[in-house]
């Protein structure tokens, strides 16, 4: 009996782990990104590193864009309200120029936006935007979430 699970077990680890490590797969005619590292240059002159990676599991792996300064929030802002009218603009920039939550010890260092997926069809920053927005005329199923990232406590992304 132990030896039929055990033999189970190792089959189901030996099918999945292949699946896991190879979950990016390159593109024929392009590379593609697997993980960025780099260092947050803080207010007080200290550095803070980070680690993304872009590949199946992870927090990145939908990243469709990586906005890293006031005027890449406003193009991405305009092409929101072009898109999905003001209230939609409005959120990109209050996650920019704003703190994710009062006590977090700085506003944001960069906004990641990510592809739509089931899982993020509900996330705050929808619900946000759907709270101002006239509702029944604008379709958000296709809008792509918004997150402002590292200006947190907790830098556990994965």
């Amino acid at each position: 009996m132990l030896r039929r699970k055990f033999v189970t077990l190792a089959s189901t680890v030996a099918l999945v782990v292949p699946f896991i490590s190879h979950a990016l797969e390159p593109l024929e005619d392009r590379a593609r990104l697997y993980s960025m590292t780099g260092e947050l240059l803080l207010p007080d002159r200290s550095t803070l590193p980070f680690d993304m990676s872009f590949d199946c599991g992870s927090r990145w792996e939908s990243t469709a864009m990586i906005v890293t300064s006031e005027s890449g929030a406003k193009l991405l802002a305009e092409a929101y309200r072009a898109k999905w009218g003001e209230a939609a603009a409005k959120s990109i920039l209050d996650s920019w120029y704003n703190k994710s939550h009062p006590d977090d010890p700085r506003k944001p260092s960069f906004l990641v936006v990510k592809v739509p997926s089931e899982t993020q069809t509900q996330s705050k920053f929808k619900k946000q935007v759907r709270s101002v927005m006239s509702s029944s005329n604008e379709s958000m199923s296709d809008m792509p979430v918004v997150e402002a990232t590292c200006g947190t406590r907790s830098h556990h992304y994965r």
